[in-house]
C-alpha cells in the first residue's frame, strides 16, 4: 500500500518538483479487501438479497438453508470437530462447488466456481452430470430477474446458497467423479477445459513444484528459496536474478537521492489527480487494486456486465466497498454500441486494468498489441492467478495456485 502511494507521489513529483508525506495504514488496507466477505447490507429486494460468503452461526445456515434440521446441522457440525474426514463431508455438502475432493491417488482438488453461474453449469456439463442435477429439480436461472427467486436454493447461478438436499446431491456428484483420476489429471484437464481449480498440497511441495520455480513465482537467493516478484514490468525484458542484502554503508555515499525535476506546475492534492483508469476487474483483487488508484486522485471507470455471471454477493455486496470513488459503466461487451464505448473509455485511459486471461484480453480487445493501436501510451496492468515473472504452461490457468495444506 505505502509502495503504491510512494510510486504516485513520485509520480505527482514530476509534475510539481515537491515531495509529499505518506501516512500508510496496514489495518484499513488489509480490511478494505478482506473485509469485504464480511459484509451484509441492508435494503435490497428479496431476489438480490445475498447468501452470505461466511457463515458466523448455525442460525446463519439454517436461515438460507432449508432442508436440514437444527439438531442435524449440530450432530455434524460436532461430529466434523474431531474428524478431518467428516470435516470436509460437511464442507462439501455446504458448499459443493468450492470443497476440496479427495482424488484417486488420495490427493485432494479443489473446483472454484462457488459465485459464478458460467463456471458452475460448466463444471456440471464437463463432469456429465447436467443432466442428474436437472433430475433433481437444481436450475439454471438468472439471479437478477425477480421471477427467479422461488428457485434461489436450487439455482446454478447461486450455487453457494443451495438447500441442503440440492448441495448433498451436487457433492456426492463430484465425489464419486474426482476419485476417477489422480488430483494432477484433474488440475490439468479441468483448466484446459477452463473450469478453475487447484490442487491442495503443502507449502514446501508447492516451493518444489517445476512449474512454480520455472515461471520464477519461487526464487533462490543466496542458496535459500523464496518467494519471487510481485510484479515486474514485461516491456523492461528479463530480470537480474534476485540477490541477498548486501552491506549498504559502502555505497550510501555514492548513492544519492534523485534531483527533483525542474517542474512548475501547482501541486495537486491528490497525487494522481488527472489520470484515468479503466477498470475492468471484477471479485476482490482488481476492484480492490482500482479503489487504491481511486483513493489516489485517478478518475476510476469501472466497466462491467448488465447482466453478471458473478452472483449478488459478488456483484451487490463485495462491489459496495470495493468500488467507492468510481464512475460505473454497464454495457454489454458483445453489442457494437458498447465496443466503442470501451473502446473511447481506453484511448482516455493512461492505465488499463484487468483480472482476466490472455484469451479474454484479446476477444475483449485489451492486449497489448491491440493497446498499442488504440492508444499506446495506455498502461496495461494485468493481475493473474498463476503467471510469474517467466511464462509457463499455467501461467494462462483460471484457477489460484495450489492452496496450501498443513
Amino acid at each position: 500500500i505505502g509502495a503504491n502511494a510512494c510510486a504516485a507521489a513520485l509520480l505527482d513529483r514530476l509534475r510539481c518538483g515537491q515531495g509529499r508525506e505518506i501516512h500508510a495504514s496496514r489495518i484499513a488496507g488489509g480490511l478494505s479487501a478482506i473485509g469485504a466477505l464480511c459484509l451484509k447490507q441492508r435494503g435490497l429486494p428479496p431476489h438480490l438479497d445475498p447468501v452470505p460468503a461466511i457463515y458466523k452461526s448455525t442460525a446463519d445456515i439454517l436461515a438460507k438453508r432449508r432442508g436440514i434440521e437444527p439438531s442435524e446441522l449440530d450432530a455434524y457440525k460436532q461430529a466434523a470437530i474431531s474428524d478431518p474426514a467428516k470435516q470436509a463431508w460437511l464442507f462439501q455438502r455446504l458448499y459443493p462447488f468450492m470443497a476440496p475432493y479427495k482424488c484417486s491417488d488420495g490427493e485432494w482438488i479443489l473446483p472454484m466456481a462457488t459465485f459464478n453461474r458460467r463456471l458452475a453449469t460448466g463444471y456440471c456439463a464437463y463432469l456429465g452430470f447436467a443432466d442428474d442435477v436437472s433430475a433433481f429439480g437444481i436450475v439454471d436461472r438468472d439471479p437478477y430477474d425477480p421471477a427467479s427467486a422461488p428457485f434461489d436454493d436450487r439455482n446454478l447461478a447461486l450455487p453457494i446458497g443451495f438447500n441442503f438436499p440440492s448441495s448433498c446431491k451436487v457433492a456426492e456428484l463430484f465425489e464419486a467423479k474426482f476419485l476417477q483420476k489422480t488430483a494432477l489429471e484433474w488440475e490439468a484437464e479441468l483448466e484446459a477445459a477452463g473450469l478453475p481449480c487447484a490442487v491442495i498440497q503443502t507449502w514446501e511441495a508447492w516451493m518444489r513444484d517445476p512449474d512454480a520455480r520455472a515461471a520464477r513465482i519461487f526464487a533462490e537467493v543466496g542458496g535459500e528459496v523464496q518467494l519471487g516478484r510481485a510484479a515486474w514490468v514485461k516491456s523492461a525484458g528479463e530480470y537480474p536474478d534476485l540477490q541477498p542484502m548486501v552491506d549498504g554503508a559502502a555505497a550510501v555515499a555514492r548513492d544519492r537521492a534523485a534531483p527533483p525535476p525542474a517542474a512548475t506546475a501547482p501541486p495537486r492534492q491528490r497525487p494522481l489527480e488527472g489520470y484515468v483508469i479503466c477498470d475492468f476487474a471484477n471479485v476482490i483483487a482488481g476492484p480492490a487494486c482500482g479503489r487504491m488508484l481511486a483513493e489516489l486522485g485517478a478518475i476510476v471507470y469501472k466497466l462491467g456486465p448488465g447482466v453478471p455471471q458473478h452472483g449478488p454477493m459478488v456483484m451487490m455486496v463485495w462491489q459496495a466497498e470495493l468500488h467507492q470513488g468510481k464512475h460505473s459503466i454497464i454495457l454489454d461487451a458483445k453489442k457494437v454500441e458498447a465496443r466503442e464505448v470501451i473502446q473511447r473509455a481506453i484511448k482516455a485511459a493512461d492505465v488499463v486494468l484487468v483480472n482476466k486471461m490472455d484469451n479474454q484480453l484479446v476477444s475483449l480487445g485489451l492486449n497489448r498489441e491491440a493497446l498499442d493501436v488504440a492508444n499506446r501510451k495506455a498502461i496495461l496492468l494485468q493481475l493473474k492467478s498463476h503467471q510469474g515473472e517467466r511464462y509457463t504452461r499455467k501461467s494462462n490457468w483460471n484457477g489460484r495456485p495450489p492452496l496450501p495444506r498443513r
